[in-house]
């Protein structure tokens, strides 16, 4: 897992060069200091198959700028769960810090491609969790999670998540709300303007 991480960080590096080589505009759907709210629901297998729900906060907390290309966001992430048992009867109870990283394709100008990746946002979390009422063995686990989001207005985005949680794995939906500092999103919009 690490290594296929640390090969897509290497070939966005590339790209990021060859693109800024060719004076593209790259962003991403977040800025410095979002706060997001989320909550997540689906199916979990483990120790017992279950219905889980994850509500969270994040927060981006950095943004790098590679010369105005602009596609990674890096934040923090607290987040619960509950894992109600079907097959057998169980209730998990946790909770869970993890790192962010999201990467997404907006204003990257290309004709008849642009509009349809703009909205979506890659991400991958990776953290620790500690389950106060389990059915594990294990009361500290980690917490692996990646999917994407689809921004379907500047605040609000769907999404679909591949879920591990301290022995679990599965699937859920979420839903997401950003909170965008205006004043910072106006300076954006003013320095892509002015660019």
């Amino acid at each position: 897992m690490l290594r296929k991480l640390s090969i897509l960080l290497v070939l966005l590096l590339i790209i990021t060069a060859v693109v800024s080589a060719e004076n593209f505009n790259w962003n991403s759907n977040y800025e410095q200091g979002n706060f997001i709210l989320d909550l997540d629901a689906g199916f979990e297998d483990g120790y017992a198959f279950e219905l889980a729900a994850y509500p969270g906060v994040e927060m981006i907390f950095f943004k790098p700028d590679f010369d105005g290309i602009r596609f990674i966001d890096i934040g923090g992430k607290l987040m619960g769960r509950v894992g109600i048992g079907i097959i057998p009867a169980a209730l998990d109870v946790g909770i869970g810090a993890a790192g962010t990283l999201h990467f997404g394709f907006k204003d990257l100008g290309i004709d008849g491609l642009s509009e349809y990746l703009d909205p979506f946002d890659f991400f991958g979390e990776f953290g620790i969790c500690f389950d106060f009422l389990h059915s594990s063995t294990y009361m500290f686990g980690a917490v692996v999670n990646s999917g994407f989001n689809y921004f379907l207005d500047d605040g609000f985005s769907l999404g679909l998540k591949y879920t591990h949680w301290n022995g679990y794995d599965g699937g859920t939906i979420s839903a997401r709300m950003t909170f965008k500092d205006k004043a910072k999103a106006e300076k954006a919009v003013d320095k892509k303007l002015n660019d």
